[in-house]
């Protein structure tokens, strides 16, 4: 019996071939990106998360939120462990959910301790009617220390004995629509400083840190601090800021580019931004383009994390947009991260909202922005970055 053999393709025949799967995994690529863009709150191309990640109750050691894919259960878990004693201070806390989590805690005996910034920098007062439901109940709740323009930090002390400190805010808005995260820690030194800070603020006496916690508090060290963190930088410095209107950052950042340092920044463009601040952001983006840094716009979700990341190895997140009333002017907080897992994971995520971003090229400061800039998200006066 003769056996035939199949033709074999000619070399031109297979690198047609070649092309033709690489084409098609091109565009099978580009379709999920744009699907992941359509649905930015499931899980897209990364590495994966930390295993540490898995019990947010775990106090092993710091665990990290990320906004909104973790959503509000974590904040509600942390909250339920509570045995004794919770002091929380916010920003704004309007989210109902986490209002029934405050006041059953009451109910069952938990002293909780509650402050509450009273008006916004624009004279609006969103925290009136939960500060007024949690008041009839007999929580103990004050509005926070007048001496500071706004407390915008945004803090959870359990039992005294493990914090939580925040970007987000107590809103359903910034558990759903913006990128945020949050910290827990039962770092004694920590958790003892951010104690103390909300004792001192409680009682209206002056409060003065030190940098051994790894804290950087508004007003007092934090400028400082964040200028530090900048200069470690040897290779990358990776920002996530939906703000930069502060020139001593500019100048440590300008620095940084000139040793060679890659310097990647992911803004929100001009969403969320009041004049004069959006002046500002969009001359000092262009300084920094002009430098050479990378500068996108984030579009899978609202930029309103507050995050740097040094050479894949530190982080620093926290209250503070880049702004002088941030550092001089308001109470706020960050918190300087060197757990490896937790690096890793916040980032994961910068690459991902990067990977989905657009290049950013601010416009001439006093001109209006483009159309495309206009419509990528509708204008929302509840997600302006105060």
């Amino acid at each position: 019996m003769e056996t035939r053999m199949k033709p074999q393709k000619r070399p031109s025949e297979l690198k047609d071939a070649l092309q033709g799967c690489k084409d098609a995994l091109r565009s099978c690529k580009d379709a999920v990106q744009s699907w992941l863009r359509l649905n930015p709150t499931v899980a897209s191309p990364r590495r994966p998360m930390s295993d540490k990640r898995a019990s947010i109750l775990d106090i092993s050691g710091p665990k990290l939120i990320v906004q909104p894919d973790d959503g509000e259960k974590p904040v509600m878990d942390f909250l339920k462990s509570a045995q004794k004693t919770v002091a929380l201070k916010q920003f704004t806390f309007t989210h109902p959910l986490l209002l029934d989590t405050v006041m059953a805690l009451h109910k069952r005996g938990v002293r909780v301790r509650v402050m509450l910034n009273g008006a916004k920098a624009t004279g609006e007062r969103l925290n009136d009617p939960f500060f007024e439901k949690m008041k009839s109940t007999g929580i103990e709740v004050q509005w926070s220390n007048p001496s500071f323009l706004v407390t915008h930090e945004k803090s959870i002390i359990v039992d005294g004995k493990s914090a939580l400190l925040a970007t987000f805010n107590f809103m359903e808005k910034y558990f759903q629509a913006t990128r945020d995260y949050g910290v827990l820690t039962n770092d004694p030194a920590q958790v003892e400083q951010v104690q103390k800070c909300f004792d001192c603020d409680w009682k209206r006496e002056p409060f003065h840190p030190y940098e051994d916690a790894g804290l950087a508090w508004s007003p007092g060290n934090a400028r400082h601090l964040v200028c530090k963190f900048i200069d470690r930088a040897h290779k990358t410095l990776d920002v996530q800021h939906p703000k930069f209107a502060e020139p001593v950052i500019l100048e440590r950042m300008l620095a940084a580019v000139e040793r060679g340092v890659r310097v990647r920044i992911l803004c929100g463009g001009k969403h969320g931004l009041h004049q004069p601040d959006l002046m500002y952001s969009f001359a000092l983006w262009r300084l920094m383009r002009q430098a050479g840094a990378k500068v996108h716009k984030q579009k899978n979700l609202r930029a309103h994390a507050k995050l740097l990341v040094v050479d894949h190895k530190h982080a620093l997140l926290g209250s503070q947009n880049f702004d002088w009333p941030a550092f001089d002017l308001r109470r706020e907080v960050a918190m300087e991260l060197h757990d490896a897992a937790i690096v890793h994971d916040l980032t994961a995520v910068f690459e991902r909202d990067w990977d989905t971003s657009r290049k950013y090229e601010p416009p001439y400061p006093v001109e209006k922005p483009a159309e495309e800039e206009e419509d990528e998200f509708p204008h929302d006066a509840t997600l302006m970055h105060d």
